[in-house]
């Protein structure tokens, strides 16, 4: 019975083949290793050690203003942000909506919020809201795995003591704006931080604004700190002590609620201001929360036109 031939093979060819597919193999994984170390080194390196390594700014406490007797007109308080590291978050319209449900603000609100803050650097926190409550409070932190790169933030702000008494000498604070950002003028300041903006908050701002801190926190893959790496301690800023009479203003204002007009009281010994009153007057702590349109433009372009 005969035995077929067995098929001859091509031992040779199999084996160019086969190393043929074996170098191709390691020159796509060396092209992509170039690619991702030489071209795309600085990128990933950098993503590693914003995503293990954080810098915190720390807003100082501003000085506060005094009256003669050393009553205190404006002091500091600490204040309840909600922010938004954009980073941590891997879809940020739906935790916006989310955030915007459990809270039941405007979704669209704060949609723009978060699009305002393009000049911050990566990893940076997002303002959407300003000095909350502490039920709002709450209500995030019970809720924080729903919303995550969603955070506290607890910053100083300032606490006028005796709401309209003297608002138009002592002014009030507020966010630093664009046209400031790029004045000379405000060299070493960065979006979010707070600036006086009108009267004496404005015009002894350098004295009453202090050193921000700065702190360094090792954080896991969620963003939640792990450990402190470094701290730099924030430094509070001078305290400004008025000739005014506390006393002496607040008469100066009853005698003027109700009516349009100025009162100057003066010590004519020493040409020491006592009292500087003007009507009509304004609350500045509206200024330390989130503030309408329409409420600003009432202030400043109203019929009371009290900016």
């Amino acid at each position: 019975m005969a035995n077929p031939e067995k098929p001859q093979l091509n031992l040779t060819l199999r084996i160019t083949l086969a190393f043929g597919v074996v170098l191709g193999a390691f020159f796509i994984i060396a092209l992509r290793l170039w690619y991702l170390q030489i071209l795309r080194g600085d990128f990933f390196r950098d993503r590693s050690e914003n995503n293990r390594l954080r810098t915190i700014y720390l807003p100082p406490p501003r000085g506060l203003i005094l009256d003669r007797n050393g009553i205190m007109l404006a002091k500091t308080r600490p204040s309840f942000n909600v922010e938004l590291i954009a980073e941590d978050c891997p879809d940020p319209k739906s935790t916006i909506a989310r955030l915007s449900q459990l809270l039941a603000v405007d979704n669209n609100m704060l949609m723009e919020r978060l699009k305002d803050h393009k000049r911050r650097r990566r990893f940076e926190a997002r303002l959407l809201l300003k000095d909350v409550s502490r039920d709002t409070v709450a209500i995030v932190s019970a809720h924080k795995w729903e919303l995550p790169g969603v955070i506290i933030n607890v910053v100083p702000t300032r606490d006028y003591q005796f709401q309209s008494v003297a608002a138009h000498v002592i002014g009030y604070i507020r966010e630093i704006n664009k046209n400031q950002l790029e004045n000379p003028k405000f060299a070493g300041y960065q979006m979010g931080d707070e600036v006086g903006q009108y009267g004496l908050e404005a015009r002894w701002e350098k004295t009453l604004q202090g050193k921000r801190g700065v702190q360094n926190i090792i954080v896991n893959a969620t963003g939640s700190k792990v450990k402190d790496f470094s701290f730099e301690p924030e430094k509070a800023g001078h305290n400004l002590t008025l000739t005014l009479d506390l006393k002496v203003q607040q008469a100066a204002d009853l005698a003027l609620q109700g009516k349009r007009g100025a009162i100057v009281a003066m010590d004519p010994r020493n040409g020491e201001i006592l009292a500087m009153s003007s009507s009509p007057a304004f609350d500045p702590n509206i200024f330390t929360r989130d503030i309408s349109t329409e409420l600003w433009n009432e202030l400043t372009t109203g019929k009371g036109k009290i900016l």
